[in-house]
């Protein structure tokens, strides 16, 4: 369910590498060599590249615990999991120095992390209340990233990827 998380592909592990630039007759760029990287956005895409490594195995962990859960407890101690791993994401990321033209986004990417743990908590509170109701639709919310912590933490993975990539 919540496994989604842009993070995870924002400039680091698995990351493919930008095409070469197409070249002419006698091996030259076409178009203007790239503009060198912003200083400090190497160490930058490292260290969020990892971060969000982390939390992919993080919530990887989740689900197969909530896949596996049988009881409310076990339901609850899966969310609480979740719901730990975002709020340590958050606070790992705000730990880290971001390069002035990712700042905006990563504040974002902070705030849509903390702003998932709140959702999460929500679902906690529906299934130690019982309400199965509850906590389906916003299973079903969180599975179609239907929720506003999601598609911030999204809009900010692709805008960090897009600058990154410049």
């Amino acid at each position: 369910m919540l496994t989604v998380f842009a993070l995870a592909g924002c400039g680091g592990a698995g990351r493919k590498p930008p095409p070469a630039p197409p070249t002419g007759s006698h091996s030259t760029p076409v178009s203007a060599p790239p503009a060198p990287p912003a200083p400090g956005a190497a160490g930058y895409r490292k260290q969020i590249g990892a971060l969000g490594a982390r939390f992919a195995a993080r919530s990887a962990r989740f689900s197969k615990r909530i896949r596996r859960a049988r009881t409310r407890a076990q339901i609850i101690a899966a969310f609480g999991s979740e719901r730990d791993a975002a709020k340590r994401s958050a606070n790992e990321l705000a730990a880290l120095r971001a390069p002035p033209f990712v700042a905006r986004p990563h504040r974002q990417l902070i705030h849509g992390l903390r702003a998932l743990a709140v959702d999460i908590e929500g679902a906690i509170r529906a299934a130690r209340r019982g309400q199965r109701r509850r906590l389906r639709a916003l299973g079903r919310r969180f599975a179609a990233g239907r929720l506003r912590s999601l598609r911030e933490i999204t809009q900010a993975g692709r805008a960090i990827d897009a600058r990154l990539a410049r």
